[in-house]
């Protein structure tokens, strides 16, 4: 071995020991819920989550329909803004029953008609009710700004071959990074059942035909995947004795690979995760782990090919750039992405 690789993994061993424990975020959103004082010390990994969660509550309280907002309710349902929202539509709905009864208006005098000649006002001509722009869909926290290789790439491996306008027959996977309705609805495009919220949100027809939209909704999935992939998994090891883990732990780890050896980077990570999910590469890594870093196929069992899957997408993704270089322009427009 060489002494490169074994500084990377002592070092990584260093780095395990000082691993801090994982965050309870259900204790920390039951606390904001109950308008609890932060109470953890300032700086620490909790005091800012218990922030975020806080800055969550504030914004389901709003009157806002931003994506943000709507899964900020899901957290704090029983926001004011949801009382306002019920109350709103109670109202429409009383405006929208059919009149009462009026007696009928008695028949008027000439010297009445006569009198009353004032003209009629018209009634205001409706206007379009307007669209949420595509740079306000997400703020820009909610983006991760890649590489234009890095998101040809992906066009490549979801044979998409440039059709923006592409719909999966059996995924209903959408447009040229073949984006599923899970991770539509993660970015608050479409809700639990794959529907599209439509006016004044993008539609799949407004999405199939828009570059732009379609750039911004693959940056705000990779901002949700990296999440993922950066969380902390408890694991037990065996009765009593657990382990906490992340996809993260592994960059820079070397791996025998079927075709050949290959390093793990944050690129493969994303790829990988991108298609089939941030619990299915933890899983390969653990089996990769435990087999020493050397593919065995055959011990891969009843998860051959999503495993095979997965690690042809770290080994393919390994020197693709993920963030704009000098000589890789940032994804479509770099006005997009700020």
């Amino acid at each position: 071995m060489s002494r490169s690789r074994t500084s990377r993994r002592q070092h990584r061993k260093t780095e395990s020991t000082r691993k801090p424990t994982a965050i309870d975020a259900g204790a920390i959103t039951r606390m904001v819920a109950n308008d609890e004082a932060n109470p953890f010390p300032m700086g620490s990994r909790e005091h800012i989550a218990f922030a975020f969660a806080d800055e969550l509550k504030r914004e389901a309280a709003s009157d806002s329909e931003t994506p943000l907002a709507r899964q900020a309710r899901r957290i704090f349902p029983a926001s004011p803004a949801t009382t306002r929202r019920v109350a709103r539509a109670d109202v429409d709905a009383v405006a929208t029953e059919p009149p009462a009864a009026t007696p009928p208006i008695p028949a008027r005098k000439p010297e009445q008609e006569a009198t009353e000649t004032s003209p009629v006002a018209a009634p205001p001509t409706p206007t379009a009710k307007p669209k949420v722009p595509y740079q306000e869909l997400w703020h820009p926290d909610q983006l991760l700004r890649v590489s234009d290789d890095f998101a040809w790439k992906i066009d490549q491996q979801e044979t998409s071959e440039g059709r923006w306008d592409k719909v999966h027959p059996s995924t209903d996977a959408a447009g040229r990074y073949q984006l599923t309705p899970v991770a539509l609805d993660d970015i608050g495009l479409v809700d639990g059942n794959g529907e599209w919220y439509g006016h004044p949100y993008p539609d799949l027809e407004e999405f199939l035909g828009s570059p732009q939209l379609q750039n911004l909704a693959l940056a705000a999935c990779l901002k949700v995947t990296q999440g993922y992939l950066t969380q902390t998994y408890t694991r037990e090891v065996e009765p009593g004795n657990s382990e906490e883990v992340s996809p993260y732990d592994f960059l820079g780890q070397e791996i025998e690979g079927k075709v050949r050896t290959f390093e793990v980077t944050e690129s493969g990570l994303l790829a990988a995760a991108h298609r089939w999910g941030a619990g299915n590469v933890l899983a390969y890594l653990l089996h990769q782990r435990e087999n020493k870093w050397v593919t065995d196929e055959e011990g891969f069992g009843g998860k051959k090919d999503v495993f095979l899957a997965i690690e042809t997408r770290l080994r393919e993704f390994q020197p693709i750039p993920l963030y704009p270089q000098p000589d890789s322009p940032p994804l479509n427009d770099p006005n997009l992405l700020i």
